[in-house]
């Protein structure tokens, strides 16, 4: 009965030291950091996003159009972007975020070109992040003349056939580079809405991409530690480059953005495992 009763107090004065030590910590089991934000875009012109290049509330639209018209005829050569001025916290220790987002847009062409240029991105930069030069055209506003784009996450909803694609319209999954890591067909669809959501699990390090538009649906999905990749906060916008004709330069139109992301530090760190092995 002794020697049970002295391994019941050891065991709660373990119990106790584990409880103060957790507690005397930063972000210990239960804290998170979470970041969300939703933009309808009816013609105002949010004050909480950058806007960069092009971008501008067309007074013959209620969208955010990421590429340059006048009167509704495209700019060939045009660059695009906004991004949610805040930074995010990406990372810190014993933690990452996963995220979600959701795009409505539209793609169209002011001649009915059969094979307008060139698309609309989703992506996750450094913060700070500005338009690089070269990023006309196929490069979307992300990569520069070179196809880099150094710790960004893309993905790409990309109309127009490059060199460095695919020889099909494609969704593509971009980790610093125009070259896709994987893709999926994503044929037609000219001047419809299109729907995606765009997921990353920091449990299980998978980027899925789901797309919708008319009756067909599209998905692509790739296994990346995005951590390997990205600085500890970022921000996250939406570009868009129109081809480098006039026949084929697109309208890229946003019809509303919806993100959300969450940091949660449920890990003991390797400093307070050795504390509590002390114990």
């Amino acid at each position: 009965m002794a020697l049970l009763k002295t391994l019941k107090h050891l065991l709660s004065s373990a119990a106790i030291a584990l409880f103060v030590i957790l507690a005397m910590t930063n972000k210990a089991y239960s804290q998170s950091e979470s970041t969300s934000f939703t933009y309808d875009f009816y013609g105002d012109k949010p004050t909480t996003l950058t806007y960069q290049g092009d971008a501008f509330f067309p007074p013959d639209s209620t969208f955010l159009r990421l590429t340059k018209t006048e009167s509704g005829v495209s700019i060939p050569g045009s660059v695009g972007r906004v991004l949610h001025t805040a930074p995010i916290l990406f990372r810190a220790e014993g933690a990452l975020a996963s995220f979600e987002t959701s795009i409505e847009y539209i793609i169209s062409s002011w001649t009915n070109a059969t094979t307008p240029a060139d698309g609309i991105v989703f992506f996750v930069a450094p913060v700070g992040s500005t338009i690089p030069a070269g990023s006309e055209g196929g490069n979307l506003g992300v990569y520069d003349q070179s196809g880099l784009a150094p710790n960004v996450l893309a993905i790409e909803f990309d109309v127009f056939n490059n060199p460095w694609d695919p020889r099909f319209r494609h969704i593509g999954i971009n980790l610093g580079s125009s070259t896709s890591s994987n893709v999926t067909g994503f044929q037609g669809h000219i001047g419809e809405r299109v729907r995606a959501r765009i997921n990353y699990e920091a449990a299980t390090k998978v980027i899925s991409v789901r797309a919708t538009a008319g009756a067909a649906n599209y998905e692509v999905s790739l296994a990346y530690d995005l951590s390997a990749l990205l600085p500890d906060q970022v921000q996250v916008g939406l570009s868009a480059a129109s081809g480098l004709k006039w026949i084929d330069a697109a309208v890229h139109d946003v019809v509303s953005w919806y993100f959300t992301s969450t940091l949660v530090s449920n890990l003991v760190s390797e400093d307070k495992a050795a504390k509590i092995a002390q114990i």
